[in-house]
């Protein structure tokens, strides 16, 4: 396919979309950075800026604390076809001895609390497609096997991306692949978002993009990501994109 994942071709029966990688400009807006790799996909067209990207992001309100009901929100916004699934329908109140949160939320912990789970309230009215359940690996290979991608919350200090493994030392997570972040590295959850945007079924890895480095085809085993977007403080959240 020519594109390469892990220092190695993706063979001809494997999947890469041909999604275009923005980097994240701050360490809070991963999701953004990932919205807009998948509307860029689905609209050439689309521009983020100057104007109508940021001004749709200060509407709906979220300010630098994006959580993953926010980037379907922000689908619905571009008429996006998407199912976010969820194993909790609102805020996990233990978030608040996470340390990652503490940090990530910039208002009270509750204040977040309320907006967040008011908008998983309203979802249906607003357009948002939700479901509280789990999804297995199989689910997410049969979807990215449809040409469709999706946007993944992963814990970062699991993920581990296969090119730059040998570096890594153990319990980093993925270290060359999330510049913005490695004072958590070690120390607990770190929340992600990432792209996947293929598959390689001989090697059983997806591949993905990661707003966290400037340019580069990750990626990472089927056991991996299942373990990283497992983990607590991600609420199993993926949203899944349909082209």
């Amino acid at each position: 396919m020519g594109d390469k994942a892990g220092g190695h071709d993706v063979p001809q029966d494997g999947i890469c979309l041909k999604i275009q990688h923005i980097h994240q400009g701050e360490d809070w807006d991963c999701g953004l950075a990932c919205a807009k790799m998948i509307l860029r996909f689905l609209h050439p067209e689309f521009e983020d800026g100057p104007a109508s990207f940021d001004d749709i992001c200060e509407r709906l309100g979220f300010g630098e604390s994006i959580w993953t009901v926010d980037l379907a929100h922000l689908m619905v916004q571009y008429n996006v076809k998407h199912q976010l699934y969820t194993i909790t329908l609102g805020v996990d109140p233990t978030y608040q001895e996470v340390a990652f949160y503490n940090e990530a939320i910039k208002t009270e912990f509750t204040t977040e609390q309320e907006r967040v789970n008011d908008l998983f309230a309203s979802a249906a009215s607003k357009g948002i497609q939700v479901e509280k359940r789990s999804v297995t690996n199989a689910e997410i290979v049969s979807h990215v096997s449809g040409h469709n991608p999706a946007i993944v919350l992963v814990d970062n200090t699991i993920l581990q991306c296969e090119r730059c493994k040998p570096s890594q030392k153990h319990g980093e997570g993925c270290a060359d692949c999330f510049s913005f972040c490695d004072t958590g590295r070690g120390g607990g959850y770190v929340g992600h978002f990432i792209v996947l945007c293929g598959l390689d079924l001989t090697k059983n890895h997806f591949l993905y993009r990661n707003p966290g480095i400037l340019e580069e085809l990750c990626c990472c085993s089927f056991t991996n990501l299942d373990e990283a977007r497992r983990s607590h403080g991600t609420d199993e959240d993926i949203l899944f994109i349909y082209r």
